[in-house]
């Protein structure tokens, strides 16, 4: 597992897989997703992100995703992070304390971890996969 620095500066919609278990990056310019790369004999592998730091972190949501989620019971990537990838510092990591989180089935936005209030934005976001959790903080709104 690696962090994503080598992707510093790319503007990205970032979202974690459940399926595989992994962030992934997608540069919103090529439509690409960065985190994977062509193995010589053809195919593609994945490169498993362990830490993505985004500035300027925009919370979105598909509603028309999040029905086909509800309705058809199989989830589906509809929800993310937008915003320019940066290196992850450790004073990012100290000043980011509040937990956002998702789930399609109780609420329509992110939400705060603690209070449950919608979060759309915020000035950067910390995304963090430590062994079996995801987790997404940011710094106190």
């Amino acid at each position: 597992m690696m962090n994503a620095n080598q992707w510093a500066g790319e503007r990205v919609f970032v979202y974690y897989d459940l399926h595989r278990e992994c962030w992934f990056l997608k540069s919103l310019k090529t439509g690409r997703v960065l985190n994977y790369r062509d193995l010589p004999g053809g195919g593609r592998e994945k490169i498993l992100v362990r830490e993505v730091g985004i500035l300027g972190a925009e919370f979105k949501v598909s509603e028309a995703g999040r029905q086909r989620v509800i309705q058809e019971q199989s989830k589906n990537i509809h929800a993310g992070v937008v915003g320019l990838v940066l290196p992850v510092t450790d004073a990012m990591r100290a000043g980011a304390k509040r937990g956002v989180k998702y789930n399609p089935y109780k609420y329509s936005t992110f939400v705060d971890a603690l209070t449950l209030e919608p979060v759309h934005s915020a000035q950067y976001a910390v995304l963090v996969r430590d062994g079996d959790k995801a987790s997404v903080t940011v710094p106190k709104f």
